[in-house]
Order: C-alpha cells, then structure tokens, then sequence
C-alpha cells in the first residue's frame, strides 16, 4: 500500500492551500474500501477524527463525525453531510 500512496502523492502535486485536501484525498483511494470491505477505511476515519471531534461507530461501519459550529454560528441551523465508504471496483 505505501507504493500506491506514493504514487497517489505524487499525482497530487503541487496544489498550493488545497493540497492537504487532496493529499488526504490521495491517501483515502490507497485504502481498498470495495462494497463489504469498508472497515479499513471505517477505522481510518474513527482514528483520525477521534482526537478533535466526537465520533460515532458501529458494527456496521456506519461512522457519524460530530464537529461543532463555528464560533459566532452556534445558534444556526445545523448541516449534515452524508456519503458513502464503499465504492465500486470494476476490473
């Protein structure tokens, strides 16, 4: 896997204020997450964002990332953004 993130890195470039996005972005598509095989990726996400927000996991894999408002908006509306761990892997 350390080859294909390599690679993914590299591809990435030079992106200036977004290539930390797209570096994590490289880093995500080096982990095999095909339809049933999502813990990997599932336990990736729970471990990174554990330490700064509150996170939620299940046997499923179902993974819910909490992130408070920021300061001077606690009193809008909140936003959930959903998607998917798996994807399609065709050969």
């Amino acid at each position: 896997m350390k080859d294909i993130r390599k690679n993914n890195y590299e591809l990435v470039g030079d992106l200036g204020k977004h290539q930390v996005l797209w570096q994590m972005f490289a880093y995500i598509s080096a982990i095999p997450h095909g339809s049933g095989n999502e813990a990997t990726l599932a336990n990736f996400i729970v471990n990174y964002a554990q330490n700064c927000f509150l996170v939620k996991y299940d046997q499923m894999n179902n993974v819910v990332v909490y992130l408070p408002a920021t300061p001077g908006c606690e009193e809008w509306p909140s936003i959930c953004l959903q998607g998917h761990l798996d994807m399609v892997c065709v050969k």
